[in-house]
């Protein structure tokens, strides 16, 4: 249970995303070869009062746009 005034350590995330759906909303080829890049970008809204919210994300967008796809981080997969 999440509580507004506790102090986390930090946080983790894991995550699965089947290809065909990465390769349906990207320029991607399925399946896709080793050494492949495509851009992707996470991000979480923290909202510990209701006046403030705090937003963190894997690459900073630069722009107040969260779809700023050239500005998101290199995904290269591997083998």
């Amino acid at each position: 249970m999440s509580e507004r005034d506790d102090r986390d350590r930090g946080w983790v995330v894991e995550m699965a995303v089947p290809f065909a759906m990465i390769c349906e909303h990207t320029a991607m080829t399925c399946p896709p070869e080793i050494g492949a890049t495509t851009r992707i970008n996470t991000f979480r809204l923290d909202r510990p009062r209701k006046a403030q919210t705090r937003a963190y994300s894997l690459a900073p967008t630069g722009v107040p746009d969260f779809h700023a796809a050239k500005n998101a981080a290199v995904l290269e997969l591997g083998g």
